[in-house]
């Protein structure tokens, strides 16, 4: 099995249009069936040729699924300084639900990367784990600080998917509230809304950005600030 594998990865890269083809075909019937062909497709995308590496993620796109045992290394994938590369693992990640759940030590690790996308992207992996990845919270939390507005938009997310309520990452999620970013507001809003169960405690969480300004959004004025009414209104929205 292991040559007939290698022999299809192989043929990914054919300069035939048609091998190539039937190579991708049959590599993702195979793999459906077991995971450690995709473990085996996990490790070859470590490899230094872009070509293959595309025509791999092309496959466990395929796979959707059945190709969750490469989320890490998929992940991986959008640190390497290739366009093509890059492209082909997000569109790999958006057709995989979720990772598995013994990945979610690997996703945290992987928070501290030097590559935003991949900081991002592991946020993301992990808020798809949700429950599962309840050990992640302080490292989640700790994101909701980083400098990039795409890794704290996926940190807030992830926290409300996880389930978890909580003094520490309710007020974390406030001061999320006056982000300079729309969409990192936006994620909070949602999560506050998911874990607070109502619209009217949302609401109570904006007031106390009036209450107190300083100690839940630092710098940012009152205009600045989301309006305290009924309902959360963004102010740049």
């Amino acid at each position: 099995m292991a040559v007939d594998v290698n022999r299809l990865i192989d043929g990914l890269v054919s300069e035939n249009p048609r091998v190539r083809s039937e190579c991708a075909r049959e590599l993702a019937r195979i793999a459906r069936g077991s995971p450690a062909v995709v473990t085996e497709m996990a490790q070859r995308l470590k490899g230094p040729a872009p070509e293959r590496c595309v025509a791999l993620l092309g496959v466990l796109r395929l796979l959707g699924e059945a190709a969750s045992p490469a989320y890490v290394a998929v992940v991986d994938c959008l640190s390497r300084g290739s366009a093509s590369v890059v492209g082909a693992a997000r569109a790999a990640l958006d057709a995989i639900p979720s990772p598995l759940s013994t990945q979610g030590p690997s996703l945290v690790r992987r928070l501290q990367s030097s590559s935003a996308a991949v900081r991002a992207a592991a946020a993301r992996g992990l808020g798809r784990l949700g429950p599962a990845a309840a050990g992640a919270v302080d490292p989640l939390l700790r994101c909701l600080g980083d400098p990039e507005c795409s890794v704290r938009r996926a940190a807030a997310s992830a926290l409300g998917a996880m389930g978890q309520s909580g003094a520490r990452i309710e007020e974390a999620l406030t001061r999320r509230l006056a982000d300079e970013d729309y969409t990192v507001r936006e994620a909070a809003r949602e999560s506050l809304a998911r874990l607070q169960g109502t619209e009217e405690a949302l609401a109570g969480r904006v007031r106390l950005l009036h209450l107190e300004p300083d100690r839940w959004a630092g710098s940012a004025t009152r205009r600045d600030l989301p309006k305290p009414g009924g309902a959360y209104r963004d102010p740049l929205g």
